[in-house]
């Protein structure tokens, strides 16, 4: 059997599962062993008339999406909404574009906060201190550490390598410096 006969024979086994009842789209194409795409296409060449699916943006009622709003206009993080509603945040950016709602900028004096928080961090890497201990003292994750260091141009010290680590002073509660031992 050619191509175009085998494409012709599965057009004709899709519509007639249509016809016969199966409106699953997923179904139908699982069982031709075709992908939705073409299979919905092939019905809809053939006359079929199929209704997209609600999405999720369309399911959402007029109090949830006043609700999105506001918190989102209050400043609430997108990560606790998507949770609330259930949603992917690319799910909820795209509704804030469909609602044309702009997404926030971070302010003047946070990006000024970010700027120190990596001057801080690269400034105890230059000095020898342990990632985890930078990370704690600067607020910054491991990897935005280590791209402040190669954004300052510092030599990198290498995977395992050792540096000054805290210890507490019993007396004081405090800090202090402490080698790492090599052995």
């Amino acid at each position: 059997m050619s191509e175009a006969e085998k494409r012709q024979s599965d057009a004709w086994e899709a519509l007639k599962m249509w016809e016969a009842g199966i409106t699953n789209i997923p179904a139908i194409a699982g069982e031709i062993g075709r992908s939705e795409e073409w299979t919905r296409r092939s019905l809809q060449q053939q006359g079929v008339k199929i209704e997209r699916a609600r999405g999720v943006i369309d399911n959402l009622s007029d109090v949830e999406l006043a609700d999105i709003k506001n918190r989102y206009a209050k400043g609430e993080r997108v990560n606790e909404i998507c949770k609330t509603y259930h949603i992917a945040q690319s799910t909820l950016y795209r509704l804030f574009d469909q609602l044309g709602i702009p997404p926030r900028t971070r302010s003047r004096e946070a990006i000024r906060g970010k700027v120190i928080q990596e001057e801080v961090a690269v400034k105890m890497y230059e000095e020898g201190w342990v990632l985890w201990y930078i990370s704690e003292e600067s607020g910054l994750p491991v990897p935005s550490i280590m791209k402040a260091v190669r954004k300052a141009g510092l030599k990198l010290r290498g995977r395992g390598a050792r540096g000054k680590y805290p210890a507490v002073d019993p007396e004081t509660g405090d800090y202090v410096l402490e080698e790492a031992d090599d052995g």
